[in-house]
C-alpha cells in the first residue's frame, strides 16, 4: 500500500505539474464537496493518457484484490449487505426521477466552519496577488455589485405595490372617533412612565410598510429612523461649528475649505430649492457667495483668482532666491531635521534686508514685502529660530560685535543717525562705490574714490569730542592655553575664543577699519562663490559631473537603555557626503545625487577625500554614465581640500581617471552646502530610530545597514528616478595613505593658493589658478576670439608647477622640451584610446586660452604700468588722463613700427597666387595663426590651421582632431611661409617668413 501512495505521488509531480486545472461548472455539481471535484479532475486527466490510465487501472486492481483478500468472513458479508442496499436505494431514485448523490444536508456550525476554511484559504491566495491582479479582481467585484444593484433597483421600481395609495385608508373621519381610540389605548397602558416609554417605542417599530409610511406623514419615526435624525443633526451642528471656525479665515487651506463646502453645498441646494433659505440662515451663507460658489466649480481649487495677482513665476524665483547659498545656509545638526527627514534652511539675513537684495537683483519683479515675505518656503526659517548658532565665520562675528559695540556706544551719547548697519552688509556697502556691481578694485582696495576710510569721516563728528571715550567690546582672537595632558605632560595650544576688550573709541573704529580692509572681498567672494555653484547645479551641460563635498562632524554612537559601563566606550563613525550632480542620460533632466560615505576610519585627510571621489567616479562609471569634466566644490580647510596633496591629485586626474579635473572653494569660513543637510538627515534619523528601539547602531557598519535599508532612494535599485541617495561603506585601513608622488617633499605647495578659488589640473605636476570661478558661455564651452565675460573680476588663469626640481624658467626653452616630451608620450597613447584624445584637446584649447591670457596680462600690466590706474579712474584725474595719453601714443608708435618691421620682412601679400598646400598666416583678434590652405574660393580660403604651444610663441603643433575654417582674403597677412619640423617627433613646427610676437 505504501509503494502504491508512492507512486501515486510520483505519478502526480511527473504527469501533472504543468496541466492546468479545468474549470467545473459549479451550477452542475452543486453540492458535492472540493474534494469529489477534485477526484473528478484526476480522474479526467488520467483518462487524457491511456497509458498511464491502464496502469492506474491495474494498480486500483490489484489493490482491491488485496483488500479483498485481507478482509474476514463477517466484514465480506456486511460489505455484500451495504452494497445490496445502495444498489436497491439507487435503481428506485433512477425510477422516480431523483438526484442519485443528494447532498448531506449540514448544520449551522458545520457551515460556518466551512465559511471560515473558505474565508482563510481566501485571504491566502489575495496575500499573493500581484497589484494588478488585486485591481483586476476588485474592478470585477465592482462591475459585479453595481450589476446586482440596478437589478434590484430595478426590480424594486417594477414591482406594483400591494395596496395602492388610495387604499390605505384615510383615519378618523371625526375628532370624537379618534378621541375615543386615544382613550382606550391610554387604559390599555401601563402607570409606569418607564413601561409606558417601552411599550410606545415598541408600538412606533411596527414592520408593516403601510404603517410606517402612514406614521412618517405625522411625523412619528421609528427608533432607527429617530437614530438616524439624531446623527444627521448632530453631523449638521458639527458642520456648522466647523465653518464658523474658518469663515473669517484668511489661510490658503481654509479659503479652499469654504470654496469646497459652498460649491458642495450650492449643487445640494439646486436639487432642492426649498431649504435654501434655511441652510444659508442656519451657516450665515449669502446668496451671492453660493452663486460664486457655484460658478467655480469647475475650476482646479475652486477659488476665483485675482487679475492683478502674483505669477508664478515671481513666485518661483522668490523661493529659488531664498535657497541660495548666500541667503540661507543648512545646518548639520539633528535638531535641524524634522522627524519626516526635511533639512531646515536658516536665514542669514532679515527679511527687509533679503528683500531689498531680491529687488536688487531682480529690479523687474512687481511683489511687494509682505508678498515676499509669505512666499518664503515653511523649511526656511527666520534668523530669531537659529537659536544656538555654531561654524560661524569669525571675520563676520567680529565685525558683527564691533557694529553692536559702535551702535551702543553712539545711542549712549544721542548720535542715533549715524548708526553703522544695520548689518555688516550695509557696512560694507558703505566702503566700496557700487555694492550692485562686482568692482574688482573696489574690493582689493585699490579705488581712489572708496575704502574703508568712509566709516571714519561718517563718525568723525562723535570722534572729534568723544575719541578718548572708554568703551567696551569683544572679540573672537587666538589665545595660547596651557594644559596637562593624561600623563601629566604639560603642553600648550592655541585657542579661538571670545574675549571682552576696553579701550577708547578711537581704539575701537581703528580696529574696525583694519577688519574691514579685507572684509568686502571676503564678502563678495562668498556670495560670488555660492552663486556660481547655483548656477552650474541649475544648467549642469551634458557629460559634466559637479561633485559638492564636506566633512561632517563624527557621529557618536548611542544606545536607547544603555548600560552604565558601555557610555565611557563610545565609538565614532565618519559621515563624508558627496552631492552630485549630472544629466540624466534618459530624459536630460538633471539628476541630483548624493553618495554617504560612512567608514570607520576617523582621520579626516586628502587621502580620504581622494578615495572618496574616485569611489563615486566609479560607481557612475559602472551605471553606464560617461563624463567629459568633473568639477568639485568643498570648503577650504588645508588638511583636507585645499593643499598641494589634493592640487597634485588634480593635476593626475587625467591618468586616474581619463577625466579633466577642476577643484572650485567656497569663500573662507562659509562653506556651508547641501551636504550639511545630509549629514543632519542622516543623524537625525538614525539617532531617532536608535530612541524608538527600532535600530541599534554600535558601529560604522551598523549605520551603513540602517541607511542601505531606511534611507536609500530609491527603494527600489532600478527605479527611474532624479532626486537619489546612495550609501557606501568604507573599511578602515584600505584607504592608501602611501603616496610620496602626491604627497611626498618633491611636491611644493601653491604660494597664496588663500586667495585662489579656482584650480584645473592640466599635466602632471602642473595646474592652473584663478581667482574666483567662473561658469559662463565662454568657460563652459570656449570658443576663438571669445573672452570670458566676468574676466575683470574673475582674473585671469596662471599656471603653476608643483614639482621642486621643476623652477621658474620652465616657460623657456630647456623645460618646455620637457613638457613638449610629457606632452608628446600623452599623445602617443591618446592615439590608441579616443578618451585621451578628448583630453589632449582640452589641455590644447586651454593653453591656448591661456596663452591669450598671458598676452592680455601683458598688455593690462603695461597699461597699469604707464597709467598707474584704470580707464574709470584716468577720466576723474587729469593728470593720470595726460600720462595716459602720452604712453598710448608711445605704445602707438611702437606698434607702427613693429608693424613696419613685419610688412619689411614678410613682404607684400598676394592672396591671388594662394593655391592648395600654400602656407599662410591668418590674423585673428588674440594672435597670429598658421596653416595649410586646403580649397581657394572667390573671397575666402580653406585653411587647416597648427595650434599654437603652451609656452612658446615661435613653436606650433598638429591638432589631434583637424582645424579647418574659412576665412576672408582680409584676414591673411602673410602667404607662401615655410612651415620647419623641429624635434623627433615631427609634431612641433616653426614658420620661416613671417615673425610672431
Amino acid at each position: 500500500m505504501e509503494s502504491l501512495r508512492v507512486s501515486n505521488r510520483l505519478f502526480q509531480k511527473r504527469n501533472f505539474r504543468d496541466v492546468e486545472a479545468e474549470p467545473i461548472d459549479d451550477a452542475a455539481d452543486d453540492g458535492i464537496s472540493k474534494a469529489a471535484k477534485n477526484q473528478r479532475r484526476y480522474r479526467e486527466r488520467l483518462k487524457d493518457d491511456p497509458v498511464m490510465f491502464r496502469e492506474h487501472r491495474e494498480r486500483e486492481n490489484e489493490r482491491i484484490k488485496v483488500f479483498k483478500s485481507n478482509m474476514t468472513e463477517e466484514q465480506k458479508a456486511q460489505q455484500r449487505l451495504l452494497t445490496n442496499i445502495r444498489v436497491k436505494r439507487c435503481r428506485e431514485k433512477k425510477k422516480e426521477g431523483l438526484p442519485l448523490n443528494k447532498p448531506k444536508v449540514k448544520t449551522r456550525a458545520a457551515s460556518e466552519v466551512e465559511r471560515e476554511a473558505a474565508r482563510l484559504r481566501q485571504q491566502k491566495l489575495r496575500a499573493k496577488f500581484t497589484p494588478q491582479k488585486k485591481a483586476a479582481v476588485n474592478k470585477i467585484r465592482r462591475e459585479k455589485r453595481a450589476q446586482e444593484k440596478a437589478e434590484k433597483r430595478e426590480k424594486v421600481e417594477s414591482t406594483p405595490p400591494i395596496v395602492p395609495e388610495e387604499e390605505i385608508g384615510q383615519g378618523y373621519n371625526t375628532i370624537d372617533a379618534k378621541r375615543k381610540a386615544v382613550n382606550k389605548v391610554i387604559k390599555s397602558m401601563p402607570e409606569d412612565p418607564q413601561k409606558f416609554a417601552e411599550v410606545l417605542d415598541k408600538l412606533t417599530s411596527v414592520k408593516s410598510p403601510r404603517k410606517t409610511r402612514a406614521m412618517e406623514e405625522l411625523g412619528i419615526h421609528s427608533a432607527g429612523k429617530r437614530k438616524e435624525q439624531h446623527y444627521s443633526t448632530e453631523m449638521m451642528k458639527e458642520l456648522q461649528n466647523q465653518y464658523k471656525n474658518i469663515k473669517n479665515s484668511r489661510k490658503k487651506e481654509h479659503r479652499k475649505k469654504r470654496v469646497l463646502f459652498g460649491r458642495i453645498l450650492a449643487t445640494s441646494l439646486k436639487r432642492n430649492k426649498g431649504e435654501v433659505s434655511k441652510v444659508r440662515r442656519d451657516f450665515g451663507i449669502s446668496w451671492k457667495y453660493l452663486q460664486e460658489c457655484y460658478g467655480s466649480r469647475d475650476k482646479e481649487d475652486g477659488i476665483v483668482r485675482r487679475k492683478d495677482r502674483l505669477s508664478e513665476s515671481t513666485q518661483k524665483s522668490v523661493q529659488e532666491f531664498f535657497e541660495r547659498g548666500d541667503v540661507s545656509r543648512t545646518d548639520p545638526g539633528v535638531t535641524s531635521v524634522s522627524a519626516k527627514g526635511t533639512s531646515k534652511r536658516f536665514m542669514e539675513k532679515t527679511l527687509l534686508e533679503t528683500y531689498k537684495e531680491f529687488k536688487d537683483d531682480h529690479s523687474d519683479a512687481r511683489i511687494s514685502f509682505s508678498r515676499f515675505a509669505k512666499c518664503r518656503p515653511k523649511h526656511i526659517k527666520t534668523v530669531k529660530h537659529n537659536k544656538l548658532r555654531a561654524c560661524c565665520c569669525e571675520y563676520c562675528a567680529n565685525v558683527d560685535l564691533k557694529i553692536a559695540a559702535v551702535n551702543s556706544f553712539l545711542a549712549k551719547k544721542d548720535q542715533r543717525q549715524l548708526f553703522l548697519g544695520p548689518s555688516k552688509y550695509d557696512l560694507a556697502n558703505i566702503t566700496i562705490c557700487n555694492a550692485a556691481v562686482n568692482v574688482k578694485k573696489c574690493i582689493d582696495r585699490k579705488c581712489r574714490q572708496c575704502g574703508v576710510a568712509a566709516v571714519r569721516e561718517r563718525l568723525q563728528p562723535v570722534l572729534d569730542d568723544h575719541a578718548d571715550a572708554v568703551c567696551l567690546w569683544q572679540s573672537w582672537g587666538l589665545e595660547q592655553q596651557t594644559y596637562h595632558d593624561r600623563t601629566g605632560e604639560q603642553k600648550t595650544t592655541s585657542r579661538r575664543l571670545l574675549r571682552n576688550k576696553e579701550g577708547p573709541f578711537d581704539q575701537l573704529i581703528t580696529e574696525l577699519e583694519e577688519e574691514l580692509v579685507t572684509f568686502s572681498r571676503h564678502l563678495a567672494n562668498a556670495k560670488w562663490q555660492h552663486k556660481q555653484y547655483a548656477l552650474l547645479q541649475k544648467n549642469i551641460p551634458q557629460g559634466w559631473l559637479l561633485m559638492c563635498m564636506d566633512f561632517g562632524e563624527n557621529m557618536t554612537c548611542i544606545y536607547q537603555d544603555e548600560a552604565q559601563g558601555a557610555h565611557w566606550g563610545r565609538q565614532q563613525i565618519t559621515i563624508h557626503p558627496i552631492v552630485a550632480t549630472y544629466r540624466c542620460p534618459d530624459d536630460d533632466e538633471t539628476v541630483t545625487e548624493s553618495f554617504v560615505f560612512v567608514s570607520s576610519d576617523l582621520k579626516h585627510d586628502s587621502h580620504a577625500v581622494q578615495h572618496f571621489q574616485l569611489s563615486v567616479t566609479n560607481l557612475l562609471e559602472q551605471r553606464g554614465l560617461s563624463f567629459q569634466k568633473v568639477v568639485h566644490f568643498s570648503d577650504g580647510c588645508p588638511s583636507q581640500y585645499k593643499c598641494k596633496t589634493n592640487f597634485a591629485d588634480a593635476s593626475f586626474a587625467a591618468d586616474d581617471t581619463g577625466i579633466m579635473t577642476e577643484k572650485h572653494f567656497f569663500g573662507t569660513r562659509h562653506g556651508k552646502g547641501p551636504c550639511d543637510a545630509e549629514i543632519g538627515v542622516v543623524k537625525r534619523i538614525a539617532f531617532l530610530a536608535v530612541r524608538r528601539r527600532r535600530a541599534i547602531i554600535a558601529n560604522a557598519r551598523d549605520l551603513y545597514r540602517f541607511g542601505k535599508t531606511s534611507l536609500t532612494k530609491p527603494a527600489q535599485p532600478n527605479l527611474h528616478c532624479h532626486n537619489r541617495r546612495t550609501f557606501v561603506f568604507v573599511e578602515g585601513g584600505i584607504i592608501n595613505r602611501t603616496r610620496p608622488s602626491r604627497a611626498g617633499p618633491d611636491v611644493k605647495a601653491i604660494k597664496g593658493s588663500r586667495t585662489l578659488h579656482c584650480f584645473r589640473g592640466l599635466m602632471p605636476y602642473v595646474v592652473s589658478t584663478r581667482e574666483r570661478s567662473c561658469f559662463c558661455e565662454f568657460c563652459i564651452a570656449p570658443q576663438p576670439g571669445i573672452t570670458c565675460v566676468n574676466e575683470e573680476f574673475c582674473g585671469f588663469w596662471d599656471r603653476v608647477s608643483l614639482s621642486k626640481q621643476r623652477r621658474r624658467a620652465a616657460v623657456q626653452d630647456v623645460d618646455a622640451q620637457e613638457e613638449v616630451a610629457v606632452v608628446d608620450e600623452r599623445d602617443v597613447d591618446a592615439t590608441h584610446a579616443a578618451d585621451a584624445m578628448v583630453l589632449q584637446d582640452e589641455v590644447d584649447a586651454i593653453a591656448v586660452r591661456d596663452e591669450a591670457d598671458a598676452q592680455q596680462r601683458t598688455t593690462a600690466a603695461v597699461q597699469d604700468d604707464a597709467a598707474q590706474d584704470e580707464v574709470a579712474v584716468a577720466q576723474r584725474d587729469l593728470d593720470d588722463i595726460a600720462m595716459h595719453d602720452a604712453d598710448a601714443l608711445v605704445l602707438q608708435d611702437d606698434a607702427e613700427a613693429q608693424q613696419r618691421t613685419t610688412d619689411a620682412t614678410n613682404g607684400q601679400r598676394d592672396v591671388a597666387n594662394v593655391t592648395v598646400n600654400t602656407c599662410v598666416v591668418v590674423k585673428y583678434p588674440d594672435r597670429h595663426y598658421p596653416g595649410v590652405v586646403t580649397a581657394v574660393h572667390a573671397n575666402e580660403l580653406q585653411v587647416r590651421f597648427l595650434k599654437p604651444h603652451a609656452t612658446n610663441a615661435e613653436v606650433f603643433l598638429h591638432p589631434d582632431i583637424d582645424d579647418v575654417q574659412l576665412v576672408g582674403n582680409d584676414m591673411v597677412v602673410a602667404t607662401h611661409v615655410t612651415l620647419i619640423p623641429r624635434g623627433r617627433s615631427c609634431r612641433e613646427w616653426t614658420v620661416d617668413g613671417f615673425k610672431f610676437s
